[in-house]
């Protein structure tokens, strides 16, 4: 688990970013969906579980929502 992604959720979420921005930047600064998605479940679980439930449709149908279900779903 990376600690440096953990922490960096845990500020933007300090500073009043969503969890679904926090990610966002993580995956727009090229780290592995993966190793996001598992930093933000030990983070906040219960916000993660509501974007990437048991499917996608889960999800918001904006393209940021769309994109984010995408790269996490790729990896």
């Amino acid at each position: 688990m990376n600690d440096e992604i953990i922490g960096g959720i845990r500020n933007a979420l300090e500073r009043g970013e969503t969890i679904e921005q926090a990610i966002q930047t993580f995956l727009n600064a090229g780290y592995s969906p993966n190793e996001v998605r598992e930093a933000a479940e030990r983070v906040a679980p219960s916000a993660v579980a509501a974007l990437y439930g048991q499917s996608s449709s889960a999800l918001s149908s904006s393209p940021s929502s769309q994109a984010l279900a995408n790269s996490m779903s790729s990896d």
